[in-house]
């Protein structure tokens, strides 16, 4: 069986790209295709002049470590209060590192 499906192919349908899968212990159907698919976290290429963004190994999927980034966060307000406490001083706590923290603001 041949990679690539056509959709509606009477109607001048679109071709996609499939490939065939082959039999294993769990999938007994040699036949099956499967359908291939490349993740785009860019624009869309029109609006705002924002170029797509396919995923590839030379360009992989930006991913934040929230869990770092936030104790970061923590750890410089507990310094900012650290010093602000030796001086008398007062220093505003963020209110979303207060919610973490458990503390009222």
């Amino acid at each position: 069986m041949a990679d690539n499906t056509s959709l509606n192919p009477g109607s001048l349908g679109d071709t996609i790209r499939t490939i065939q899968r082959p039999a294993t212990q769990t999938n007994t159907a040699a036949s099956v295709k499967t359908e291939v698919v490349q993740i785009d976290f860019g624009g869309d290429g029109i609006s705002n002049n924002t170029p797509e963004s396919l995923l590839s190994s030379v360009n992989p999927l930006p991913v934040v470590d929230s869990y770092s980034v936030l104790q970061a966060q923590i750890a410089y307000q507990q310094l900012l209060l650290a010093q602000a406490a030796q001086i008398g001083g007062y220093v505003p706590l963020d209110p979303s590192i207060a919610a973490v923290l458990g503390i009222q603001s």
